[in-house]
């Protein structure tokens, strides 16, 4: 649980699960949402090579290997400057961001063709201020 204030003051602010963390390594701890920041995403397919890898033991399917853009917009509805930490998860090879992002990426324990990265994003915005974010990556998709 993530508290504010002196003794007679404290007052919750926030609770999550908290997962094993390494020594030296590092976790997230959700905190509440901000009901003034407003968060849109959406994607969509900018290339795609055909046939570019064969599927394991079936000379019949393909994997095509396509290119995705990413843009996440937020919009501060708040009077003054506040620090993000825009957080997910991108399946696939990670490419560019016009906005410095962080990496960590998972272990692969299946063999699968994509990897799985989690990505961070600190940044700031100031109030009433809208920010995007663009980037990209290229992920292996089942083709025919």
């Amino acid at each position: 649980m993530v508290v504010s204030g002196k003794t007679e003051e404290t007052r919750p602010i926030s609770q999550d699960l908290l997962q094993y963390t390494s020594i030296k390594g590092h976790t997230y701890v959700k905190f509440t949402e901000a009901q003034d920041i407003k968060v849109k995403q959406a994607e969509k397919e900018i290339d795609r090579e055909e046939r570019k890898k064969k599927m394991p033991g079936n000379n019949s399917y393909y994997y095509d290997l396509v290119t995705v853009e990413g843009k996440v917009k937020i919009k501060s509805y708040k009077d003054k400057k506040v620090d993000l930490n825009n957080k997910r998860a991108i399946v696939g090879e990670l490419k560019e961001s016009d906005v410095k992002w962080l990496k960590a990426e998972r272990v692969n324990r299946t063999g699968d063709l994509n990897k799985i990265t989690d990505v961070c994003w600190e940044t700031s915005i100031e109030g009433g201020e809208e920010l995007e974010i663009t980037y990209t990556y290229k992920v292996y998709v089942t083709g025919y």
